[in-house]
């Protein structure tokens, strides 16, 4: 230590802590901003946009997709649900919100397996779309239905 430099002083250590701790939020808020900032839809969500019943039980499950990425369920025998939604052109994934994907996360770190928010995509048109649940290894088919039915359904 050369002796004609004089120690840091206090208010260099306290300027050193608050550039830190300003580079941290910006660091944070900036994360967050591209973490929840909306991406377009490709072509694919596209076509998912808009109110689903499966084809086997007509009127008793609904699933609409919104364009926002925000997914809304409707089951005659369990109370309604809503969560976030995304698709390619193999695989479509929804859930029912932070606590279901941490279970589903904490789940699959310790135990392994599959995902059972994630589904395989077979086909997808205006009309229909059929996915593959590899947990049980059924298959389902969904048609769309006018927002009418939906409504007509919960009274």
């Amino acid at each position: 230590m050369d002796p004609n430099v004089p120690p840091k002083t206090t208010a260099i250590r306290k300027r050193r802590w608050r550039i830190g701790a300003g580079l941290m939020i910006v660091a944070t808020v900036s994360l967050l901003l591209w973490m929840l900032w909306p991406a377009a839809l490709n072509n694919v969500e596209k076509q998912l946009v808009g109110t689903w019943t499966r084809r086997d039980s007509p009127g008793s499950v609904f699933i609409t997709f919104h364009s926002n990425r925000t997914v809304a369920f409707q089951n005659s025998k369990l109370k309604p649900g809503s969560g976030w939604w995304w698709a390619d052109s193999g695989s479509i994934y929804w859930d029912e919100g932070f606590k279901d994907v941490m279970n589903m996360r904490v789940r699959k770190i310790l135990h392994g397996g599959l995902d059972h928010n994630k589904y395989t995509l077979l086909s997808v048109d205006d009309e229909g779309f059929r996915i593959f649940v590899p947990v049980n290894g059924s298959t389902h088919d969904w048609i769309r239905v006018p927002n009418a039915s939906v409504a007509a359904s919960q009274d």
